[in-house]
């Protein structure tokens, strides 16, 4: 087995352990940004499963166009989750934080 699919499933689980862990402790602007981002990454997916060039991205041994409504919702929280992953592994590294931008929902 190949280690993408796997570093990606580990970016799933651990973006799913975090809205778990925000509610938990009800930091419900952290949740909600959670929610809105993972949203934001399915729509995308099913942006791009209605494109033209849908036909030549391959996601796991199929094409995006092919996809049926789950696997585009899988497939979209699978890019939101890496994504993620790659944020807060850069942050780890940047203790500047000289990229930080605005919180998308602010408490008080």
């Amino acid at each position: 087995m190949e280690l993408a699919p796997l570093v990606v499933l580990a970016a799933m689980v651990w973006t799913g352990t975090a809205f778990i862990k925000h509610l938990v402790a009800k930091s419900y602007e952290k949740a909600l940004t959670l929610v809105a981002i993972t949203a934001l990454g399915v729509l995308v997916a099913f942006l791009a499963r209605a494109s033209d060039f849908a036909g030549g991205i391959d996601v796991g041994g199929l094409v995006l166009a092919d996809l049926n409504v789950a696997s585009t919702v899988i497939f979209g929280y699978a890019i939101t989750s890496t994504l993620r992953a790659t944020y807060e592994f850069k942050k780890a590294f940047d203790s500047s934080d000289s990229a930080a931008e605005t919180p998308m929902f602010k408490s008080g």
